[in-house]
């Protein structure tokens, strides 16, 4: 089941934290535990994930991110980031 097919269930049953993309990413990441920026244009509808990182370090929340190789549409790599929230008090 996608993460989409998982936040439409949520959504039906009351449980997502929020209808932002705030929201949607703290409740990716308790599920996944990672984000790239692929990954939150494809499952989330995010294409500033960088941007809602940086507003959510703002409100206290603390990430780890990580230098990744992936393939690229040319047949080339690229590096791109991938975040982790870790152990925060806002999160549970």
């Amino acid at each position: 089941m996608s993460y989409k097919d998982l936040i439409i269930n949520q959504m039906n049953n009351d449980n997502v934290k929020a209808n932002t993309h705030e929201g949607r990413l703290l409740d990716y990441l308790e599920k996944f535990g990672s984000i790239t920026s692929l990954q939150a244009i494809q499952d989330l509808g995010n294409t500033r994930l960088s941007g809602t990182i940086y507003t959510l370090k703002r409100k206290g929340y603390t990430f780890n991110t990580e230098s990744v190789s992936v393939p690229n549409r040319f047949g080339g790599k690229t590096t791109v980031a991938k975040y982790y929230l870790l152990n925060n008090k806002h999160f549970c």
